[in-house]
């Protein structure tokens, strides 16, 4: 009989991928092992890695747009 698996909260580690935390920062936080996270969870990181990159980029239009020099170049 194998141990009972580990309670992670798949909605947490996606918004830890969101922040483009590494796997290895997110099953810290999660206290888990890395292999753990990228099996159970390897969506939830990437849509989030994706979502947190749609986000920046998004910020970074809103700015360019706004008119500011750095986002225009």
């Amino acid at each position: 009989m194998g141990r009972q698996a580990k309670q992670i909260n798949g909605e947490q580690v996606k918004k830890l991928a969101s922040y483009q935390c590494t796997n290895i920062e997110i099953a810290s936080v999660m206290e888990c092992s890395t292999r753990t996270l990228e099996r159970r969870f390897s969506d939830e990181i990437a849509a989030g890695r994706n979502l947190g990159k749609a986000t920046l980029r998004r910020k970074q239009w809103d700015l360019a747009m706004a008119g500011d020099r750095a986002m225009l170049i």
